[in-house]
């Protein structure tokens, strides 16, 4: 809730770029570098995409690797891959 009442729906939007750019990833990680590029992309700062993944425990941020992730992300997808599985068996 603070994103929004901070950064409003600005914020929240620039949090789901970054959760859509995660997930396309294949370890769904993506380097703090990105940023600049989705803000130039998507009309907004790099100052305001780098508050979204630093400042509101929305993600983990990696600064040996340079990379950011997000834990809500990894379980959805985690949770997903079985039902992936079964359908990709089931195409067979």
């Amino acid at each position: 809730m603070m994103l929004i009442e901070e950064l409003g729906l600005e914020g929240y939007g620039a949090y789901w770029v970054l959760i859509e750019t995660l997930r396309d990833q294949p370890d769904h990680k993506a380097p703090l570098a990105i940023l600049p590029a989705l803000a130039r992309r998507y009309n907004t700062t790099a100052e305001k995409m780098k508050a979204v993944v630093v400042r509101y425990d929305l993600f983990q941020v990696d600064e040996a690797n340079g990379t950011f992730e997000s834990e809500s992300l990894l379980r959805r997808m985690e949770m997903g891959q079985p039902q992936c599985n079964r359908k990709a068996t089931a195409m067979l």
